[in-house]
């Protein structure tokens, strides 16, 4: 049993070592991103694509764990909106959303060629989004009804990203195309529970997704 104990550290040790030869050592880069959110989603089942265009912009931290995986944070101001038909009364409204949030990407990063001159890679992880201003209403309803206070502060979501990063000297000039998933409701459960009593809880149980392209420079 000692022997196999012997063995098995002598085995980790020697694979720390490996690993050790093989990692950028706690390679630590800051980026800046800028771009565009060409596409919006509002659905809640069905799916209505908007094309109101947004921008995005903000921060990237990246603490490399070995040549291929690393840890990605970043802090992003994300502009965007749509609109979601809803059926009340017989009548056809429109839900029409004008959304800015700060949000709070923390992502898994997968370098395929790390050091390399052109090197793709994937993001993916969770994001938390923090609501700092909205203009949402009802178009078709009187004096446009503002809902404005019953939007959720807070979102839930999660990022799909490819990227390519190439090596700009001193540091490099990365390109995203990334989407957005977002899982929390767009309205709050004040408005939902209120909905109920029209038989309107489904339609207005929305969603939002994006589609981003970013351009950024990594240091």
């Amino acid at each position: 049993m000692q022997q196999r104990r012997f063995k098995f550290t002598i085995l980790f040790l020697s694979a720390l070592v490996l690993q050790a030869s093989v990692t950028p050592a706690g390679d630590l880069n800051y980026g800046v991103k800028l771009g565009i959110n060409p596409i919006s989603i509002v659905e809640n089942g069905t799916r209505n694509i908007s094309t109101k265009l947004g921008f995005a912009g903000g921060l990237s931290l990246t603490y490399h764990l070995n040549r291929n995986l690393a840890i990605q944070p970043e802090i992003l101001y994300s502009v965007r909106g749509g609109e979601h038909p809803l059926e009340l009364l017989d009548q056809s409204y429109k839900i029409a959303a004008d959304l800015r949030y700060v949000e709070f990407p923390v992502l898994a990063r997968w370098d395929f060629r790390y050091g390399k001159d052109l090197a793709p890679y994937l993001l993916i992880g969770p994001t938390f989004n923090l609501l700092t201003k909205a203009n949402v209403h009802m178009e078709g309803a009187p004096a446009n009804l503002q809902l404005d206070d019953f939007v959720n502060e807070r979102e839930i979501g999660l990022v799909l990203n490819f990227g390519v990063e190439k090596k700009w000297n001193p540091g490099a000039i990365t390109f995203d195309l990334r989407y957005e998933r977002g899982f929390t409701s767009l309205v709050n459960e004040e408005l939902l529970d209120l909905a109920k009593a029209f038989g309107v809880q489904d339609q207005l149980d929305i969603r939002t997704s994006l589609f981003s392209i970013l351009v950024g420079y990594q240091f």
